[in-house]
């Protein structure tokens, strides 16, 4: 279990295995949501983050694979046509 103390601004380290695993990074946003266990009345906080964040991330992954084909158009009719094999 990772644990993280809270400071008296209410600030906290998130653990480095926990923002590698949400590919939370300098400047990620964090959605906070806390929700009432039904069973056990039991408060648990949720914590994901944004999808901006997470897209943002994606940038560029493609990247060497269009310079293999020439540019993104003429990668997508190759695998357009690998469809059709």
């Amino acid at each position: 279990m990772n644990t993280s103390v809270v400071s008296s601004q209410g600030q906290t380290t998130i653990p480095v295995e926990i923002r590698s695993q949400l590919g939370i990074t300098t400047g990620s946003a964090i959605n906070w949501t806390v929700d009432l266990h039904k069973m056990h009345g039991v408060p648990t906080a949720t914590i994901t983050t944004s999808s901006v964040t997470s897209i943002k991330s994606l940038r560029g992954v493609a990247k060497n694979t269009y310079k293999k084909y020439g540019g993104a158009e003429k990668y997508l009719q190759a695998e357009r046509a690998s469809w059709d094999k």
